[in-house]
């Protein structure tokens, strides 16, 4: 993980063309982003400016770069890249910022599906699972691709626009740890693995699906499960697979959502 940096240090490297903004947003993204993430105006352009730290701080930040280059051409939402500012312990990619993009992890995922407003988180979280089965997909748009892995598919690493997460697409971002795949690759099937367990988890340490764990088992099922096996049924290949992981996926949930619900 980044260690963050103080917002003088990023705004020293990108030098006079950038303006942080005046009001909160940069100071609670420093705060709170797990990678300082720092908001404002580059060459009088808005964008979000992310850094990297360490020796591979330039690598890293490039990585990043072309995922979202890679991503998008894929045809998924996700941030559009402006250039790395590149330096030999701190480098920054400025990315565009895009005005009423929200975060997956605002969404009151503790909030019961049998509600009004949980109808809606649920409705989020299903378009988050078939996202994220379209990104291992081996086919689009009925012709043959390659999956990719997104890394940390936590649930604040997707996105929705508008106040409400409606039936539409999802948006990915925070591509640090993404890698394109091969279905042939040997450990395809464990980075597909970990990239559903990281969703699971970041879910289940949430309370997602409601207060006893088997009615949480049933709507992780209903709303993950479902739309992520249906996404991937039509390609017999990785299907053969599905039935296995999934079954592994539903029990890591249901004991995560144990231990969180005995913590309380």
């Amino acid at each position: 993980m980044n260690k963050k940096p103080e917002i003088e240090a990023v705004s020293e490297l990108l030098g006079s063309k950038f303006e942080p903004d005046p009001d909160q947003r940069p100071r609670i993204a420093a705060s709170h982003s797990a990678h300082g993430v720092l908001f404002g105006r580059f060459d009088g352009e808005e964008v979000a400016a992310k850094p990297f730290v360490g020796k591979r701080s330039a690598e890293r930040a490039k990585h990043e770069e072309r995922m979202f280059g890679l991503v998008r051409s894929l045809g998924f939402y996700t941030l559009e890249p402006i250039m790395v500012v590149p330096d030999k312990k701190l480098s920054v990619l400025l990315t565009r910022y895009v005005h009423g993009l929200r975060a997956g992890n605002t969404l009151s995922i503790e909030e019961p599906p049998s509600t009004e407003l949980g109808g809606r988180v649920t409705t989020g979280v299903r378009n988050m699972a078939s996202t994220l089965a379209m990104m291992h997909s081996t086919i689009r748009n009925g012709e043959a691709s390659y999956p990719v892995t997104h890394g940390d598919p936590q649930i604040k690493n997707f996105g929705f626009m508008r106040h409400e997460p409606a039936d539409q697409p999802m948006w990915v971002f925070d591509l640090e740890k993404t890698t394109k795949q091969t279905y042939k690759n040997p450990g395809f099937r464990a980075s597909t693995l970990r990239d559903l367990g990281r969703f699971t988890h970041s879910l289940a340490t949430r309370r997602y699906g409601g207060e006893t764990t088997d009615q949480a088992v049933s709507t992780f099922e209903e709303t993950v499960v479902e739309p992520y096996t249906d996404t991937l049924g039509h390609q017999t290949k990785q299907n053969v697979q599905l039935v296995p992981i999934m079954r592994e996926i539903t029990e890591k949930f249901q004991s995560a959502h144990k231990r969180n619900n005995n913590k309380n």
